[in-house]
């Protein structure tokens, strides 16, 4: 019973010693006061609207609109400070290319961003955009920098007639064509847009169409 009696004893003084640890970890201190560390929330989730441009075309400039709405998690609500908006293309050669950053720089998140890029060649194009700011919940104590990141998908149409991605339908176009047709080359830089008539084969009706477009018999390409 004795040692019965020892055991319970020190099994109540590390009871006892694993509580003030705890306390310790959790307590700090302020002008000689105890002051409970509130855990840290985790970031808010973000909501994301984004208005990619449709039907977009070789040669052509596109608009970009991003908005990123911090919807309420965990956490108490609180601002966000220092928003800023990014957006990369990814890809070696992507068919599309950045002509300005973002052309807002909100006051507040909810505001949005605009860039404008410009159509390259046929293709798809994936953009990253990203949005980074602050939050506070207890300024400057418990102030941190998150970065919320989506991915969209652009697809370009091919300017038909330009076979060698200079943004034109010309006599050069046709020439290439035809070689193409004739096995002297391989590939053409934007084939895509070399079955100008759309009837799922590129031959010489193709190039026809070209130096007629020139010609100025035809008011646009494809028909």
């Amino acid at each position: 019973m004795r040692s019965f009696g020892r055991l319970a004893a020190a099994a109540a003084i590390l009871t006892i010693l694993g509580g003030l640890v705890a306390l310790a970890l959790n307590i700090g201190t302020s002008g000689g006061r105890a002051v409970a560390i509130a855990p840290t929330p985790a970031p808010w989730a973000v909501d994301w609207r984004i208005e990619v441009p449709e039907q977009a075309v070789a040669g052509s400039t596109l608009h970009l609109f991003a908005e990123a709405i911090l919807m309420a998690g965990p956490a108490p609500s609180s601002p966000a400070l220092d928003p800023s908006y990014h957006l990369a293309v990814r890809g070696d050669d992507a068919p599309v290319e950045l002509r300005s950053p973002a052309s807002v720089l909100p006051a507040d998140v909810s505001d949005g961003a605009e860039w404008e890029l410009f159509g390259l060649r046929g293709g798809e194009a994936t953009l990253e955009i990203s949005l980074t700011y602050r939050q506070s919940w207890c300024y400057p104590c418990d102030t941190r920098s998150t970065t919320e990141t989506t991915t969209r998908v652009v697809a370009i149409t091919a300017l038909y007639g330009d076979v060698d991605c200079s943004l034109t339908a010309d006599s050069i176009d046709a020439a290439l064509l035809l070689q193409l047709v004739a096995a002297l080359v391989d590939e053409l830089s934007c084939q895509d847009g070399a079955d100008v008539n759309q009837d799922g084969n590129v031959n010489t009706l193709d190039a026809a169409l070209i130096l007629q477009f020139v010609a100025g018999l035809l008011d646009s390409l494809p028909l």
